[in-house]
């Protein structure tokens, strides 16, 4: 059965846009009443209960251990200054993804403020392929952030359909990830040593 696609009439394109355009208002008049009705006490109450709240043993060790790890090499080095900001950034890009793992809101604060930080370092170093990538992630924080505010209050009482499934890894899978991230780590970053070593340079 073949299907033949349908071309929309400007007078349905236009019935289309004004419906979500209403929609967008309505439901953006809604986030700011919720967040009115919040106050700030309240929504100050809510992010600490996003960012400490339902988490178990086994999840603080994990948040502790991966986000110190910036911290271990940065006072490891041996180096005289330390790079705060780009300590900073690293710790705030760490955290954000482990927030995002567990399904929190915040993890749109920490991407904001990781997204400013690396726009800034990436200016600084012209990176300006970084810039624009970067630039893009932090316009889509408070997007995302709106987007998920707005699903929980405009649709309280609708039940979402799951189109994924989340699976936990054995120690087998573990080892294999692992061992396949040593593998990358190795074979990107010893060109990179060898070049450096011995004064070539390259232009990617």
């Amino acid at each position: 059965m073949v299907v033949k696609n349908q071309k929309l009439s400007p007078a349905a394109l236009y019935a289309g846009l004004k419906q979500n355009s209403q929609t967008f208002a309505r439901n953006f008049r809604n986030v700011c009443a919720a967040a009115k009705k919040q106050g700030i006490k309240g929504i100050a109450k809510l992010l600490w209960q996003d960012l400490f709240g339902g988490r178990n043993l086994t999840q603080w060790l994990y948040l502790l251990a991966l986000s110190s790890l910036p911290f271990i090499l940065e006072f490891t080095s041996g180096q005289k200054q330390h790079d705060w900001l780009g300590l900073f950034a690293s710790w705030t890009g760490i955290v954000c993804v482990i927030l995002v793992a567990e399904g929190r809101a915040s993890n749109y604060l920490f991407g904001a403020i990781n997204s400013a930080i690396y726009l800034l370092l990436s200016f600084q170093a012209s990176f300006y392929g970084e810039v624009l990538t970067t630039v893009y992630f932090f316009i889509m924080q408070p997007i995302g952030l709106y987007t998920w505010l707005s699903n929980r209050v405009n649709e309280q009482d609708k039940t979402e359909p799951s189109h994924f499934e989340a699976k936990k890894l054995d120690w087998r899978g573990w080892l294999k990830y692992l061992a396949l991230t040593v593998l990358i780590w190795i074979g990107m970053g010893l060109p990179i040593r060898v070049f450096t070593v011995t004064g070539l340079s390259v232009i990617v």
